[in-house]
């Protein structure tokens, strides 16, 4: 690989990623610290509060399928940066609000920014000049967007305490506006009307798959995205209470589920730097392995420490893992030319799931019980493994179709 190309592609993935985690810092992860006193302010309680987030993830994830769309037709860079505009222009409105009303249409604001600004779109950009090898640099980009709580919380902490969460907002909107949308337009450069990826298309795409066989990889890779996404984002809001129940004394509880963004991002590392190849589904199936396991351990050890830990070491890797198969397993089935367009259409059953799994998990651990959890994560995982075991049987078939 040449220096230009090397000096081109750390660009892309650095100014991504840069957006990406101002992106998520900004325009999610700030509520967990205003919350407190926007809710004070307001004279709303903090439950109805955070469910700005769940109409954030829903509006993500009905434009999903026509974000794609418009992705696949135009390119990903002038969308990721209409998006971080307004994304910030819904923080304006939301460091202005004055109750329910003006701050739930913030929120759907931000929600329709998001959708335009946030994942997909990021991965579209690099996928678009990268082609079918793209997965080493979604990876690495996942690696630095998982650490956007480290940064936001720290730092919108800070100026809370010091100017208030009004004015917390307002620096978050000025970020997005004057940093993240500059860079997300810049950064990647316009898309070559003929990359050197798409050149390289046909070498990276193995098989060719036939419409059906088309339909049914989506499928099952959409079955993936949302058994995963139920596991992966259901569980974080109630980790300590159910890593008490599996025997944690309140703080080893407490630093245990602190260790899982630390073991997410570790994963994705490792997933990145030991797995060379660019097949997704060995990492992919080893992902939904890890959690299944990590079920059923903690049901024969629990209650006792030990399964607390063993459990959350193997969830953590797991939805590491994961998080990058969901964002990936798409090029190992379609053209790098579908990619957004096939990305879109899976996040809308992808975010529904990541929208309503915190409330049906908490709801299954508060009337159903610890073990009734554990099952639960179990099935879904299971789900999981299976459709990553009909994508093995999918390209079997038509490789060896392909060979007679």
């Amino acid at each position: 690989m040449g220096q230009g190309t090397q000096v081109g592609r750390m660009r892309l993935i650095g100014s991504l990623s840069a957006g990406q985690l101002i992106g998520w810092g900004a325009g999610f992860d700030m509520l967990s610290v205003t919350v407190r006193p926007m809710g004070e302010a307001l004279g709303i309680a903090q439950d109805m509060l955070f469910g700005g987030l769940t109409l954030f993830m829903l509006i993500l994830a009905f434009a999903g399928p026509s974000v794609g769309r418009l992705v696949a037709r135009y390119g990903a860079r002038s969308f990721l940066s209409l998006g971080a505009m307004v994304m910030a222009l819904g923080l304006v409105l939301l460091s202005a609000c004055q109750g329910p009303v003006g701050y739930f249409a913030a929120w759907a604001v931000i929600g329709l920014g998001g959708a335009f600004a946030l994942s997909n779109p990021a991965y579209a950009a690099i996928v678009e000049r990268e082609g079918g090898g793209a997965r080493h640099a979604i990876g690495l980009m996942m690696i630095f967007t998982g650490m956007s709580a480290g940064f936001a919380w720290p730092a919108f902490t800070f100026v809370v305490e010091n100017a208030g969460w009004r004015m917390a907002l307002l620096l978050g909107a000025g970020l997005l506006f004057f940093v993240a949308a500059p860079l997300n337009f810049f950064g990647p450069g316009p898309r070559p009307a003929e990359t050197a990826a798409q050149g390289r298309e046909a070498a990276r795409m193995p098989l060719l798959l036939p419409a059906r066989e088309k339909r049914r990889a989506f499928v099952l890779i959409a079955l993936f995205s949302t058994a995963f996404s139920i596991v992966g984002f259901g569980i974080s809001p109630s980790l300590i209470e159910l890593l008490g129940l599996a025997g944690a004394g309140p703080a080893l509880a407490l630093w245990l589920a602190s260790m899982r963004s630390f073991l997410s991002i570790s994963a994705r590392a490792a997933d990145l730097f030991i797995g060379r190849s660019d097949d997704p589904l060995p990492a992919a199936f080893l992902a939904g392995c890890l959690p299944l396991l990590g079920s059923v351990v903690a049901v024969v050890l629990a209650p006792s420490p030990a399964a607390a830990v063993v459990f959350v070491l193997l969830y953590g890797f797991g939805s590491g893992m994961g998080a990058v198969s969901r964002a990936v397993l798409p090029l190992g089935f379609f053209a790098p030319g579908e990619y957004a367009l096939m990305a879109g259409r899976i996040a809308l059953p992808q975010n529904l799931a990541t929208a309503v799994a915190p409330l049906l998990f908490s709801l299954c651990l508060a009337r159903l019980g610890f073990l009734a959890a554990l099952v639960a994560i179990f099935l879904l995982t299971l789900v999981a493994l299976m459709a990553v075991w009909g994508l093995f049987g999918l390209r079997s078939r038509v490789a060896a179709g392909a060979g007679t």
